[in-house]
């Protein structure tokens, strides 16, 4: 399973491990694991074209852009499950969602998985 090699869930409806601040959400009528990964996180940045931590200022100041959001969603869905729409696809999945809806949950599922540490230390806890 994922836990163990790191990859995802081949088959079936994936796996969620809240320890290392994995999240579900439902999109497009299906549910998806949100998996913050490090892999996912730097896919994030190179995708947004900056740092978390710009993300994370633009978030505070209320300046945070959607395909940031989009960013880190579509990264992070990649890491959580074994298919995922392209990118465009995924933005238009948000749209039709609601993005005021969705961004909460994405950089919740960040700003938990970094205030739990490394996967390492958070799957000891588990």
């Amino acid at each position: 399973n994922r836990r163990d090699s790191g990859q995802p869930i081949k088959s079936g409806t994936p796996l969620m491990n809240e320890a290392v601040g994995e999240k579900k959400i439902t999109l497009g009528g299906k549910e998806w694991v949100l998996r913050p990964s490090f892999k996912a996180m730097c896919e994030a940045e190179a995708l947004a074209g900056k740092s978390l931590l710009e993300m994370f200022g633009n978030l505070k100041e209320g300046k945070q852009r959607i395909s940031d959001v989009v960013a880190v969603l579509y990264a992070c869905m990649k890491a959580g499950n074994a298919s995922v729409p392209g990118f465009d696809e995924v933005c238009e999945i948000v749209y039709r969602a609601n993005y005021l809806k969705v961004a909460p949950i994405v950089f919740g599922c960040v700003v938990d998985a970094l205030n739990q540490g490394s996967d390492e230390e958070a799957q000891k806890k588990t």
